[in-house]
């Protein structure tokens, strides 16, 4: 199964998404006008949420996470990551493709198989003083 769509033109487009930290909760308007700037309409978002960072980025203990999905043609997706370097209300920002939707699936689910019962280890009997002397003496012989 294919990871990208083909345009009518014959151009291969994938699907991607871009998680973000951003300084101002503002920084998602700044993603989508770099998004609308390449021709890009983002399918879905994730509204910018304030979160506690676990070591400060550009001295900031807390950013506002949010994500975009997209599609669009690799080449784009390079250009948008290089124009995201320079927005300097984006502290980080990762750009991956969506991951491949599963097939359909089948009418009939699998079976499982049932797990056979472990074997009944019995436990070993204790052994006295004496019978612990009488193994000894017959491993030192």
């Amino acid at each position: 199964m294919p990871s990208f769509r083909e345009t009518d033109a014959g151009e291969r487009l994938r699907e991607y998404e871009l998680a973000y930290l951003g300084g101002a909760e503002d920084a998602s308007a700044a993603l989508v006008n770099v998004l609308k700037a390449r021709g890009i309409e983002p399918a879905s978002q994730r509204a910018p949420a304030l979160i506690q960072l676990a070591y400060p980025i550009k001295k900031r203990p807390s950013a506002y996470f949010g994500w975009f999905q997209f599609v669009a043609s690799p080449d784009t997706a390079d250009q948008i990551v290089r124009d995201l370097k320079h927005e300097a209300s984006v502290l980080r920002s990762l750009l991956v493709t969506s991951p491949l939707k599963p097939a359909v699936a089948s009418a009939k689910p699998e079976r499982i198989e049932q797990a056979s019962k472990p074997e009944v280890v019995p436990e070993p009997q204790a052994l006295t003083n004496e019978a612990l002397e009488q193994k000894l003496e017959e491993i030192l012989k």
